[in-house]
């Protein structure tokens, strides 16, 4: 009877990593939505809205103060139409 011993140490680890990304996924599906539940705002309806106040600290020496709007993923660069793409103009507002 043949048997092949050094394959069974590779399939031991394969099924423990696969074993433990399962359970890790498991629980990322339970515990992400118990955690975004509680910080993020209630979805709107058509005809809700919202208020809130944002305040910026500046040094009182700037003269015109400008916020841009960027978002930080490198693939957004090229992406048609995306605030980052490259033939979109900057959104800029005054402040």
């Amino acid at each position: 009877m043949y048997t092949n011993v050094k394959l069974a140490a590779p399939i031991g680890v394969l099924l423990f990593l696969g074993t433990a990304l399962l359970i890790f996924c498991l629980v990322l599906v339970v515990i992400f939505p118990l955690i975004t539940k509680e910080t993020w705002l209630p979805p709107l309806r058509p005809g809700e809205s919202y208020q809130t106040r944002v305040v910026f600290d500046l040094p009182a020496d700037i003269q015109s103060p400008t916020l841009l709007i960027h978002e930080g993923g490198p693939e957004t660069h090229f992406v048609i139409g995306h605030e980052n793409s490259l033939l979109h103009r900057k959104t800029k507002f005054q402040i």
